[in-house]
């Protein structure tokens, strides 16, 4: 998928896209099948809460074939690189199973969101969602 010019001004203006139903629900649903098979509580990639719960897996393309063609699709590699105007990579991949994340520091609580499918990511183009 190619960015109409429009497209690309109103991202230059505005810092965002809205895109609506990008992503299939065929395919998301596919994707939300194949999270669990991501998780291994005993890795490295994975961040738990403190009850145990996953918050964060780290790179699921590295063991999930469905998740490594996201990270390839040309749906969100193409426009990402016109955005960009250059050529693009995986820097950072991660999903996020909690939406907010509350942080006490010296300014008070803070509540705000770390980052997927909106994948926030702004990882191959997720802030085109």
């Amino acid at each position: 998928m190619k960015l109409t010019q429009e497209q690309i001004e109103f991202y230059n203006e505005n810092g965002y896209l809205k895109i609506e139903n990008y992503l299939s629900d065929e395919e998301l649903n596919l994707l939300e099948s194949e999270f669990p098979k991501t998780i291994d509580k005993k890795s490295p990639r994975i961040i738990l809460e403190d009850n145990g719960e996953v918050r964060s897996v780290f790179a699921p393309h590295f063991v999930n074939k469905c998740y490594e063609n996201l990270a390839l699709l040309e749906r969100l590699v193409v426009p990402t690189e016109q955005l960009l105007d250059s050529e693009i990579y995986v820097h950072q991949y991660k999903i996020n199973t909690k939406k907010l994340l509350k942080v006490i520091g010296g300014n008070g609580t803070r509540i705000f969101h770390t980052g997927i499918l909106m994948m926030a990511l702004k990882i191959l183009g997720w802030f085109l969602f």
